[in-house]
C-alpha cells in the first residue's frame, strides 16, 4: 500500500483513509498531498482514535481531518462493533467475534464526509469486514472517486468478492497486489 500511495498521490489530492488505525497511512498521505491537499481519516475506536489525533499532532499534520464513526451505508445509527482482547486493530461492525468486548459506535456515510469535494484521488478501506456496507453510502463518491484500494476478506481467491462486484459496477477496472 505504501508504494501505491506514493505513486498515485500528488500536491493538491484528496485521500481518504477508511479504517485509518492509527494513521499509518495517513501521515505518509498528508506528505504526499501537501499542505493543499487533504486527507480525511475514518476510526470508530475510542481508544484507537486518541492515538491517532497525537500521531497528527506529533507530525504536524494541518490537512487531516478525522472523522470518530464507523463507516456505513447509513448515517447518525448506533452500532456495535466488537474486538476480540488484544486486537483493537481488527474492531468490526461486521464480524462478530467469540469473546469480543462490544463497543456502541455512531456511523456516517462516505457521501457525507465528502460533500463539497469535487474529487477524491485515492481511498485505502480496510475496516474489517464493512467495506460492502461502506460503499453502499457513497452513491454520489464513486462518480467523484479515481482509485480505491481494499483488502479482499476470505482466504479463497475464487470466492464472491461482493466488494469488488460493487467497484465494477460503478467503473473500476480491478488489479491484485500482493
Amino acid at each position: 500500500i505504501f508504494a501505491q500511495i506514493r505513486e498515485m498521490l500528488r500536491p493538491g489530492d484528496v485521500f481518504i483513509d477508511a479504517g485509518a488505525n492509527i494513521g499509518v497511512y495517513t501521515v505518509l498521505a498528508s506528505r504526499h498531498v501537501g499542505a493543499s491537499g487533504r486527507v480525511i481519516c475514518v476510526e470508530m475506536m475510542p481508544d484507537t482514535v486518541d492515538q491517532l489525533e497525537r500521531n497528527v499532532r506529533l507530525n504536524g499534520l494541518s490537512n487531516v481531518t478525522i472523522i470518530r464513526k464507523a463507516l456505513s451505508d447509513t448515517g447518525n445509527q448506533t452500532l456495535t462493533a466488537t474486538v476480540e482482547p488484544g486486537r483493537f486493530g481488527r474492531a468490526s461492525i461486521s464480524v462478530v467475534h467469540e469473546e469480543s468486548a462490544k463497543i456502541p459506535v455512531l456511523t456516517t456515510t462516505l457521501d457525507d464526509i465528502t460533500l463539497g469535494i469535487d474529487s477524491v484521488r485515492l481511498m485505502k478501506m480496510d475496516i474489517e469486514g464493512a467495506e460492502y456496507l461502506a460503499l453502499q453510502g457513497a452513491k454520489s463518491l464513486m462518480q467523484r472517486l479515481d482509485s480505491v484500494i481494499y483488502e479482499k476478506w476470505g482466504a479463497d481467491t475464487a470466492a464472491e468478492d461482493a466488494v469488488g462486484d460493487c467497484l465494477i459496477a460503478n467503473s473500476f477496472k480491478l488489479f491484485t497486489k500482493s
